[in-house]
């Protein structure tokens, strides 16, 4: 009797951490990025990088190589930040451009935007020959979010 007790508390306590681990993943996957970025490495110095921005200002940072921050860094970046984003987006017309700016030539460092905002989403990738107000968009991106605090993610 006492051990089917101990199997029943033991079960009850399994069974309430497993709710807790789910509720958790299932917020992390309600609340996607509004922008994406993500800048791959070439044969120089590039630096190499996924970035996500979340509504809210969160800021997810993977950093690759040639960057301050390697490796996983969380931050935030404020709301009149975000606004600045999305009027790039808008003011450049985001929607409208062509889904892929690229060469033959693999050496150069890609870049490549993804937003899901206002209910449309795109992906743009960038290696060469993208209009001058990507490439503003991208570089306004890079400041803002590493001139932002970033802190290491332990594991």
């Amino acid at each position: 009797m006492r051990l089917l007790l101990i199997l029943t508390l033991a079960i009850n306590l399994f069974a309430c951490k497993q709710t807790e681990k789910t509720k958790v993943i299932t917020e992390d996957k309600i609340d996607n990025p509004f922008v994406s970025m993500k800048r791959t490495p070439c044969y120089g110095k590039c630096p190499a990088y996924m970035v996500d921005i979340y509504d809210n200002g969160n800021v997810v940072f993977n950093g690759k190589s040639f960057v301050d921050y390697i490796g996983e860094h969380n931050g935030t970046i404020s709301q009149e930040d975000i606004n600045s984003i999305k009027e790039k987006i808008n003011s450049i017309n985001f929607f409208e451009l062509d889904d892929k700016y690229d060469s033959n030539v693999t050496d150069f460092p890609s870049c490549i935007i993804d937003v899901n905002m206002d209910g449309k989403t795109k992906s743009i990738l960038d290696r060469v020959g993208g209009p001058k107000e990507l490439k503003e968009l991208e570089t306004l991106i890079h400041e803002l979010v590493l001139n932002s605090s970033l802190t290491k993610v332990e594991k």
